[in-house]
């Protein structure tokens, strides 16, 4: 809870100037981690707190041909069956939440949009909170793919076209659907075509490495021939890139640093990028789907409720009408639907 207990200390009132706007405009972050997935949704009323997605497996491939029918005709014909069967994934949803409180000096002596002017605090909160618990599912795989070949401890230099071009081998290799076509460019001059893409988000500091790759492509070269993600930075290895501050991070993890970012200096950073298929993740909310698109920090998903309670209201715990409040509450889950359709990639980032 974030609590505005008094007027100077925390939101002085403007006098004797004069606000050019009520609200300068902030940074925004990018929150793409619930780009791809699959939507679920958690009926109100509907007795659980959980909700389950159901995934048909696919038949044994039937290699052996078919003989004559038999005369006479008989049930089924003498040939065998096959059972059908069905994997079931089930995540269980929580509540998630933040609320601002302010007392009634910053209603009187502030302009009165004030109040009014805290929800894009809560709104900035509420999406990039979301996009953040969602990152942390990502990076809950454990069959990473390490810059250097060996494990996190060791990492210490910077994603490179075999890590990519060898999390695009897994997708291709469970039979992962990218999520887009190929595209064959347009009649603009320096337009380039793109092949069938798989999505991949990364921190900004490993984009940088991502640029360097022999064959990347920018998606100022593709984007007037296809549609593009909020981010989308570029391609390669038949990955389309999204970059991302809430890509995880573990401080110090690594190896040697060497010319990587080190937050220590002892020990390089290590990040966590990922490539993945359709199917792959899956996200919910209650009594809406939860959103599926990347979004920027301070758009509110539908699955988001905003609250807000005057300085009027509170019955007896606010029996002067002192105190107000500004929250935002949201039931989400996220999870891992097929671990074959994502990999995700460690390495460390170049200091630049």
């Amino acid at each position: 809870m974030a609590l505005v207990p008094t007027l100077v200390a925390n939101v002085a009132p403007p006098i004797n100037f004069v606000l050019m706007r009520g609200l300068l405009t902030q940074t925004r972050k990018k929150c793409p981690f619930h780009n791809g997935t699959v939507a679920g949704e958690l009926q109100k009323h509907g007795g659980s707190m959980s909700v389950k997605w159901r995934r048909w497996d696919d038949l044994a491939v039937s290699v052996t041909p078919l003989g004559e029918a038999p005369n006479p005709i008989v049930y089924g014909m003498g040939r065998d069956s096959a059972a059908a069967t069905v994997t079931d994934i089930t995540v269980a949803t929580a509540k998630y939440g933040k609320l601002i409180t302010y007392s009634e000096e910053v209603d009187l002596f502030n302009v009165n949009t004030r109040a009014a002017e805290m929800l894009t605090p809560i709104g900035r909160n509420a999406g990039v909170t979301l996009d953040k618990l969602m990152a942390n599912v990502f990076d809950a795989e454990t069959t990473a793919i390490f810059s250097n070949g060996t494990a996190t401890a060791a990492v210490n230099t910077a994603i490179a076209s075999a890590d990519v071009n060898g999390a695009y081998v897994a997708l291709d290799s469970a039979d992962g659907i990218p999520f887009d076509p190929m595209s064959t460019g347009s009649t603009l001059v320096g337009s380039s075509p793109i092949r069938e893409s798989y999505l991949g988000i990364c921190h900004p500091h490993v984009a940088f490495d991502i640029r360097a790759i022999t064959g990347f492509l920018g998606v100022e070269q593709y984007a007037s021939g296809t549609s593009t993600y909020i981010g989308e930075f570029g391609t390669v290895g038949g990955v389309r890139w999204v970059s991302s501050t809430n890509s995880p991070i573990e401080l110090n993890a690594g190896g040697t640093p060497g010319s990587m970012r080190s937050t220590a200096g002892s020990s390089a950073d290590v990040y966590s990028s990922f490539v993945y298929a359709m199917n792959a993740m899956g996200s919910v909310g209650l009594g809406e789907k939860q959103t599926v698109e990347i979004y920027k920090e301070g758009t509110i998903p539908a699955t988001i409720e905003i609250i807000r309670h005057g300085v009027e209201d509170g019955g007896l715990s606010n029996p002067f009408n002192e105190v107000g409040g500004i929250a935002w509450k949201c039931w989400w889950a996220g999870k891992t639907l097929d671990s074959t359709l994502i990999k995700k990639i460690e390495s460390a980032a170049t200091s630049v």
